[in-house]
């Protein structure tokens, strides 16, 4: 994943969230601790410890490569890729992130479009 981590940022910045995800369902429990804490003192990114398989249950992905996502503001996956950081992937991800892009972020003002139609008073 590092060396996909400089090519992300040079094509992204601070544009993207990118985290970095590590599947390690079947760890034992025992190891997890020490697993989490070698993370902690050797990654200067974010990195999400999938212990359980939740994130990584739900994606398909490449063993033993590294696995990039473009994920929209409403949580759909747009793209994925796996292995090195090729000009095809790049491309594949450069689409997906610039139709990501084009997608209106939900609307969160709370008033209503138009106004409601006024009542008849009542009788």
């Amino acid at each position: 994943m590092e060396s996909w981590i400089p090519t992300l940022k040079q094509h992204w910045g601070d544009r993207a969230d990118i985290v970095g995800v590590a599947a390690l369902r079947g760890i034992p429990r025992m190891f997890q601790s020490r697993i989490a804490e070698s993370v902690r003192r050797t990654q200067p990114r974010p990195v999400l410890l999938d212990f359980d398989g939740t994130v990584t249950g739900q994606l398909e992905y490449t063993r033993r490569q590294a696995n990039v996502y473009i994920v929209d503001a409403q949580g759909r996956l747009r793209a994925h890729v796996s292995g090195p950081p090729t000009a095809e992937a790049i491309g594949v991800l450069h689409a997906a992130f610039n139709a990501a892009s084009a997608v209106p972020a939900p609307s969160t003002d709370s008033t209503p479009a138009s106004p409601a139609p006024p009542q008849a008073p009542p009788r």
